[in-house]
């Protein structure tokens, strides 16, 4: 009886759990997120900025340009789990996580030597 059981359920069901495996993406994040983007974000000291980003698909990876008025930055990220992670670097050098949403991209950034301060930027498409 334990033999039917295993024949008749447990291999059928491992066989389409098999099936199932090898027909889903390898990839999670398969959304491109190349584009144009205007950004609004808050600094440190609570002031508002507006500006430019431009994402370019750069083999599994993405490569960041930002233009805030005269400041010029420019960074490398990866995406995993619906977030872009960034490392930047230009006009000074941080990090900036990015939740990637439907109409845009949140993010929360530091910077060096800003002993820590967390501000946020948001990233519309255009």
């Amino acid at each position: 009886m334990k033999t039917g059981f295993k024949n008749r359920i447990l291999f059928p069901l491992a066989f389409l759990a098999l099936v199932f495996l090898a027909l889903s993406p390898c990839r999670a994040d398969s959304t491109d997120i190349s584009g144009e983007y205007q950004c609004v974000g808050t600094n440190a000291n609570g002031s508002e900025y507006r500006g430019h980003v431009s994402i370019q698909h750069n083999g599994d990876g993405y490569y960041l340009k930002w233009v805030v008025g005269n400041a010029r930055y420019e960074g490398i990220g990866v995406v995993e789990s619906g977030v872009l992670a960034v490392a930047y670097y230009g006009n000074g050098q941080g990090v900036v996580g990015y939740l990637i949403g439907d109409t845009a991209l949140r993010g929360k950034w530091s910077a060096q030597g800003s002993h820590g301060t967390v501000c946020t930027e948001v990233l519309t498409k255009m």
